[in-house]
């Protein structure tokens, strides 16, 4: 920060917190603490994998019913909003003749399937309302997802008699799963016959492709009408060699809608692990995190020895680990956390803005290293998934690359000015945290 816009902080802050009159007692704790988290690395480490078991295994799972005929795509549109599949992962439970459990230490959620399913009747409505009525209260059903295979253009009375049942249960939304193999006529058709019905606790219908960075097929430049087009299929572009036209061969898979509305219609108890379990939406783990950050630091009132603080810091990073999906890491962790807490500003001493010195001290430098854990995280997510997922590297080979991955995220996470920053509107009254990490996420994003 400039010389001459410190100095304007400083007088704002004199004249909004009188206490900062003795600003000396605020820069001389800066210079004895700042390295507190430095030489406690170890401890910041041990304490985390504690937390980390514990955030885990008191994280309330949400529990989701996937119901469809065989064919309809359920398995498919698990593996490509959850980037894996938890029926082969996880472990399986019968539960009924028709219903299965689906759970993976791995992943907080649970998935009820009704597996097997090739012709829906009265029978499997009756065995579907003694599944509800044994999952009436501890391990309620929070929401349904109702897979229709679209290509096949039909929403049976079955379908109907079904839905209207089980809408009275639970928040239901209807995919339309397949959709680019049906013409946009048969889908309308289809939308509107779910929707006529008037379901209770209805979110609404979805079209969805569950198929992995689904394309579409061109024969002419829309353009100019050119048979002469270069398609790449590794970008999902085309080129027109007649006109130059650029043409997006990428179609939208309505997966990011079907995990915002299915966020939003769940209890707010099981809205962080079904974020945290599912990889389509980096948007809704963004805001999570956030939230997490935003929590901890409206949280913190008091000045707390080191033990305590660096067990309830630890705290927060395993929240936020969980979220970003950490179990890929984990081996990592240490070497990442010594990397993050000897990067914690050296600087902050400079500034000063609370009535309680040693609280705000502590507050801002524990809140600049999550939010830079949170960086590393979050970009460590996008790198596992734009190799593993859009390009088919295995984590095996991605381990192998683990050492330039690490470099990469230390220079993006890690850049003074933005840390700087981080510091500046912590202190400043008139910037705050909500705009510290407004302006996070817009960099993340």
């Amino acid at each position: 920060m400039p010389k001459t816009a410190s100095s304007t902080l400083k007088k704002q802050i004199s004249i909004q917190h009188p206490f900062t009159n003795n600003s000396s007692i605020l820069l001389e704790f800066f210079k004895k603490k700042h390295h507190l988290l430095q030489d406690d690395a170890g401890h910041l480490i041990h304490y985390f994998s504690s937390a980390f078991a514990e955030a885990s295994s008191s994280l309330r799972r949400p529990n989701v019913l996937l119901l469809g005929i065989t064919g309809s795509g359920k398995s498919s549109l698990v593996n490509a909003i959850f980037a894996s599949n938890i029926a082969e992962v996880g472990c399986g439970a019968t539960v009924t003749q028709h219903f299965t459990k689906y759970s993976s230490p791995d992943t907080p959620l649970v998935i009820y399937d009704s597996k097997g399913i090739r012709l829906m009747n009265e029978e499997f409505i009756t065995e579907t309302e003694q599944f509800f009525a044994h999952h009436e209260r501890s391990k309620a059903i929070h929401v349904i997802w109702y897979v229709i295979n679209a290509a096949k253009a039909r929403f049976e009375t079955f379908d109907e008699q079904l839905c209207k049942r089980l809408s009275t249960k639970a928040p239901i939304l209807v995919l339309l799963n397949k959709a680019d193999l049906c013409n946009p006529e048969d889908l309308l058709t289809l939308r509107k016959c779910v929707e006529n019905i008037n379901l209770h606790n209805f979110v609404g219908v979805f079209e969805t492709v569950a198929t992995k960075n689904p394309t579409r097929d061109i024969q002419n430049c829309p353009s100019c009408g050119s048979e002469d087009v270069v398609i790449k299929k590794l970008i999902a572009t085309a080129t027109c060699s007649n006109c130059g036209a650029k043409i997006d061969l990428k179609v939208d898979a309505g997966l990011k809608t079907v995990i915002k509305e299915t966020e939003k219609a769940l209890p707010v108890a099981v809205r962080e692990a079904f974020i945290a379990s599912q990889r389509v939406s980096l948007q809704l783990k963004l805001e999570s995190a956030v939230g997490i950050l935003k929590e901890f630091y409206l949280d913190f009132e008091k000045f707390w020895g080191t033990t305590k603080l660096i067990k309830i810091i630890a705290k927060m990073m395993a929240r936020l680990a969980i979220v970003w999906e950490f179990k890929h890491i984990k081996d990592k962790f240490s070497e990442l956390a010594k990397r993050l807490v000897d990067q914690l500003p050296k600087k902050t001493h400079q500034y000063h803005a609370s009535s309680d010195a040693q609280m705000q001290v502590q507050r801002i430098q524990t809140t600049v290293l999550g939010i830079v854990w949170n960086r590393c995280l979050s970009q460590m997510t996008r790198e596992l998934l734009m190799r593993t997922v859009d390009r088919g590297m295995s984590l095996d080979e991605m381990d192998k690359k683990w050492k330039t991955i690490l470099e990469k995220i230390e220079k993006n996470a890690f850049r003074q000015n933005s840390i700087q920053f981080i510091v500046d509107g912590l202190v400043d009254p008139s910037v705050g945290i909500q705009k510290v990490l407004d302006q996070e996420k817009a960099m993340l994003n």
